[in-house]
């Protein structure tokens, strides 16, 4: 069986696997930290790192200006924005359910990780829009908007949706660390939900980039769901041939990858828009990749490639610069076409890691120390008693 929590470094058969905390549930030298208990991977950073990445390489092949030259990824990007959702889903619901095991006030583990989540994403998210806006890629008059999450332009949309997912999740994690006597059960019931709400709210039935939160509840539950299943010990490493599988499937969940098995089967090729309504397929897909990736060495070993992990830590800063980068760009005229796909990427990459160093790993820390001073109730915490899993960079 594979659990997050419950595994020391003598049990774990992958050694290589980091943690940041020696608390199992009830177990906690330091009542203060107990949420201290999800161990973080590499392995999800990579996966991340993919995930921005896709979205960067769809946004350039939009533009023919491949990073990649001849491959298209066109249409690929919402599969990177799925990846995004499933991803934090996974680690703030196994995150939360381990907070709500311990013996705090339910308010203190909600305000520490709304402390948390604000700290992560907005010192960054007001430094980026005021820039867009300086550079005229927001209006004025929508400032205010996007900063409230009111309005989510371009590429903006992703964070109100995932604000809202936010609000919902604790009393989802709520439920299942207080509602489980019967893992399976409960993960039956989970499955149940997905599958009713993909069918009331399908993805197709709204505009792309839609704020509404219903059609991606879907795509969420799916990390959530195996966030339950890992928390509860109820998954065994799957066979090599499941895992060979799951990347097929992947794979030709792409728009340029589908469409090229639908003209070898005498298929007409789809617009890559149609590509966007296969999200709760990629939810579903997306978490099963989470959860090889932790129990299949040969898989994880393909995302820990040191380059695509720090990717990951920085995903969130390369995913907002990426399109204001990729305008300026495209408007160079002195820089062939050819070369302006891997000049976005380039400078989006150094960029992000001047922006992760002094905003976001800084308010990062602060969000850290605040929330484990709100669950010690407000008592001084000794900075390495406030270190905590990484929270996932929202798309």
């Amino acid at each position: 069986m594979f659990r997050i929590h419950r595994i020391n470094k003598q049990m774990n058969p992958y050694g290589d696997v980091k943690h940041l905390g020696s608390c199992a549930q009830g177990e906690c030298t330091d009542r203060a930290t107990r949420y201290d208990a999800v161990r973080h991977y590499g392995y999800l950073d990579g996966v991340r790192g993919a995930a921005v990445l896709l979205v960067i390489f769809s946004h350039t092949s939009n533009e023919k200006a491949h990073v990649i030259p001849g491959l298209s990824l066109s249409g690929a990007g919402k599969l990177g924005v799925w990846l995004f959702f499933t991803l934090s889903a996974f680690l703030l619901c196994a995150r939360l359910i381990d907070m709500f095991r311990l013996d705090r006030p339910g308010w203190r583990v909600i305000a520490s990780y709304g402390a948390g989540r604000v700290a992560r994403i907005f010192p960054l998210y007001i430094v980026v829009i005021l820039v867009y806006w300086f550079f005229g890629r927001v209006e004025a008059g929508e400032v205010a908007p996007h900063l409230l999450l009111l309005e989510g332009k371009s590429i903006f949309w992703a964070i109100p949706v995932e604000f809202k997912f936010y609000a919902l999740l604790p009393l989802i994690a709520y439920a299942l660390s207080r509602l489980s006597p019967a893992p399976a059960t409960m993960a039956v019931l989970v499955l149940f939900v997905n599958v009713l709400l993909t069918v009331m709210f399908p993805l197709k039935d709204y505009p792309p980039n839609t704020l509404s939160f219903l059609p991606y509840v879907s795509i969420f539950l799916w990390g959530v769901l195996a966030a339950h299943c890992a928390q509860a010990g109820i998954l065994k490493p799957p066979r090599r041939m499941s895992s060979i599988i799951l990347i097929i499937c992947l794979v030709l969940t792409l728009p340029t990858a589908g469409n090229f098995v639908l003209l070898i089967l005498g298929g007409a090729a789809l617009p890559a828009s149609e590509f966007h309504f296969l999200g709760p397929l990629q939810g579903l897909l997306s978490s099963l990749l989470i959860l090889h990736g932790l129990t299949v060495p040969w898989l994880r070993r393909g995302f820990e490639n040191r380059v695509v992990m720090y990717t990951g830590k920085i995903s969130f800063s390369m995913y907002l610069w990426h399109i204001l980068l990729l305008e300026k760009a495209l408007q160079a005229t002195w820089l062939p076409l050819g070369l302006k796909g891997i000049a976005t990427l380039t400078v989006s990459f150094i960029l992000s890691v001047a922006t992760y160093a002094l905003i976001e790993k800084p308010g990062i820390s602060f969000g850290h120390r605040l929330g484990a001073r709100i669950l010690a109730g407000g008592e001084v915490v000794k900075p390495e008693m406030a270190r905590a899993a990484p929270g996932p960079e929202p798309s």
